[in-house]
């Protein structure tokens, strides 16, 4: 039961991105057809998983 609890929860949060960045994501999530957040939530999962891939 918590474990579907986590997977639907979201958090609200402001990211400060520089301009240049937000316009080629912006760019990039309107050629691949998404949202965004979308975007960004994948770019961040990716991140994360080659972080728990690297040896330390």
């Amino acid at each position: 039961m918590l474990k579907d609890r986590k997977e639907k929860a979201y958090y609200r949060t402001t990211l400060y991105i520089d301009y240049e960045l937000m316009e080629k994501l912006k760019d990039l999530a309107h050629a691949q057809k998404k949202t965004l957040t979308e975007l960004i939530n994948e770019a961040i999962r990716e991140y994360l998983q080659r972080q728990e891939q690297e040896p330390q």
